[in-house]
């Protein structure tokens, strides 16, 4: 889900989180297994093992992406993850080159991405997310008004 703060006058965020995949995973999983639990305990050292792995996936998957947008002075990208961890990136306004979104081809599929172009290297912010056209656009625009330098 996107969310919006602050006004484009001096700062601007964009943030997109989601739930969790692994936990929604171990649930249907935990479901299944309390159910053959009831007819046999074989079962139960393989479950505690599989939850003990979920739960270690768990913690380091990505649920959060922020874009601080800050008015004539650069981007700050911000990726939470679900054990509390945040990696910060700043980029300045002076080494961004410009803000795009591009399409990729696999052989089974077309997506789109938003980019960041900087010095000569892109910088991916929202990769972990499956956004729509739809969604990249109301990211698009508030970033490429607040760079004006672009």
């Amino acid at each position: 889900m996107l969310n919006f703060f602050g006004d484009k006058n001096h700062s601007y965020t964009i943030e997109y989180k989601r739930k969790p995949e692994f936990y929604k995973k171990g649930l249907k999983f935990n479901l299944l297994v309390i159910f053959a639990f009831k007819y046999g305990s074989d079962i139960l050292i393989p479950f505690i093992i599989f939850n003990l792995i979920i739960f270690y996936l768990s913690r380091n998957e990505q649920i959060s992406e922020r874009l601080v947008l800050i008015k004539n002075f650069g981007i700050q990208i911000e990726k939470i993850y679900n054990n509390g961890h945040i990696d910060k990136l700043f980029l300045d306004q002076t080494i961004i080159r410009d803000v795009i979104i591009q399409e990729y081809l696999t052989t089974y599929n077309v997506s789109t991405y938003l980019a960041i172009i900087v010095r000569n290297q892109l910088i991916l912010p929202f990769d972990k997310f499956n956004l729509d056209i739809d969604q990249l656009l109301q990211i698009y625009h508030p970033a490429r008004e607040m760079m004006s330098k672009i």
